[in-house]
This record gives C-alpha cells, sequence and structure tokens, in this order.
C-alpha cells in the first residue's frame, strides 16, 4: 500500500530548502527559487544603519559573464528592466530592493525570483540567436 502525502510533510520537505547564515555582506538566505541549472537562488540581507537592503550579491550578474555576456549599456538596461518586474533595481552588477522588518520575507522572495530573472536573459539571448540563424 503506497503511503499518502500530507500537507505537513510537503511543507516540511520544502522550508528544508531555505537557510540562512551570517556572512561578512550580511545574512545570506537560501530559498525555494531556482536557476535554470537547478542551484537554489540566495540573497543577502544586509543592514544599514537604520534600514535593511535585500540583494543578490551579484551572483545573476556574475551567472550571465560565465556565459560570456557582456554587460553593456543596453544589457544593463534591459537586466533593470526585469528586474523592475518584481519592484528591484539591477544596478552595480547586483539585483536589490530596500524593505523594512515587515516586508522582509516578500522583499527577499522578490529579490530572489528577480535574480532569477535576470540569469535567465541568457536564455533570452540563445533564442535570439537561434532564430537569426535561422533567418539567414
Amino acid at each position: 500500500m503506497a503511503t499518502i502525502l500530507t500537507a505537513a510533510e510537503v511543507e516540511k520537505a520544502i522550508r528544508a530548502l531555505i537557510a540562512a547564515e551570517k556572512t561578512n555582506l550580511g545574512i545570506e538566505v537560501t530559498l525555494p527559487v531556482a536557476y535554470g541549472g537547478g542551484e537554489l537562488v540566495s540573497v543577502v540581507v544586509e543592514q544599514k544603519a537604520d534600514s535593511l537592503i535585500v540583494h543578490d550579491a551579484g551572483s545573476s550578474a556574475m551567472r550571465l559573464s560565465g556565459a560570456g555576456v557582456s554587460l553593456s549599456r543596453n544589457v544593463v538596461q534591459r537586466l533593470n528592466e526585469l528586474s523592475q518586474r518584481y519592484r528591484c533595481t539591477f544596478a552595480e552588477g547586483r539585483v536589490s530592493a530596500p524593505a523594512t522588518l515587515d516586508d522582509l520575507p516578500q522583499v527577499a522572495c522578490l529579490v530572489a525570483n528577480a535574480s532569477r530573472s535576470v540569469a535567465d536573459y541568457v536564455y533570452e539571448l540563445r533564442q535570439q540567436t537561434e532564430t537569426s540563424w535561422i533567418d539567414i
């Protein structure tokens, strides 16, 4: 007889993906959001004097650079547009957004999704390249 899966077991399994640790940048949090290759997205919660900033520590930009994408002015503008869909900005190689303690969980999720979206830009470029080869 098959075991019946419960909602509590599913919740526990997914919560197990979340981890937080103090780093030299702030508190790094791994969330259940994945980049295209399957690696989970981590964001950093950085506390300034009287505010919080959540950012991806440049991981999405590093993924693009590692795939050979040059961060030209036009590319940075496009990455900022992608980030703004999640109420974030892409500047200085980072996806980021301000947060308060009350909205921190949602902002962390928004930054994680924006970071994934920015990293996924490489797929958009590949599709454009494939399409241009087909048009020739």
